[in-house]
């Protein structure tokens, strides 16, 4: 019969001990443990999501302004470009 533990962790949610590794030092997870320690990877993977998040919604409205901005040039043009070869046809 097979005893050895076959449950498998989620490498993005390390479960240090305090004596482990300086890993454990390096994520600032030394003194947690367990449910701690995945609370406190998905709070930061949370926290990372969301200012990603924050980012795109900011670079989509200044993608959204440049292209309003764009339209308007454009249709300026092609207005100003009408009335030239109205002006030129009438002549």
């Amino acid at each position: 019969m097979n005893t050895l533990n076959t449950k498998r962790i989620n490498p993005i949610q390390p479960r240090y001990h305090k004596t482990d590794s300086p890993e454990a030092f390096y994520y600032g997870t030394a003194t947690l443990r367990g449910e701690q320690i995945t609370r406190y990877t998905d709070c930061l993977w949370r926290i990372a999501f969301e200012c990603g998040r924050e980012y795109e919604r900011k670079e989509i409205e200044q993608l959204n302004k440049r292209h309003k901005l764009i339209n308007q040039l454009m249709s300026y043009q092609t207005k100003k470009h009408t009335e030239l070869l109205r002006g030129k046809t009438s002549e």
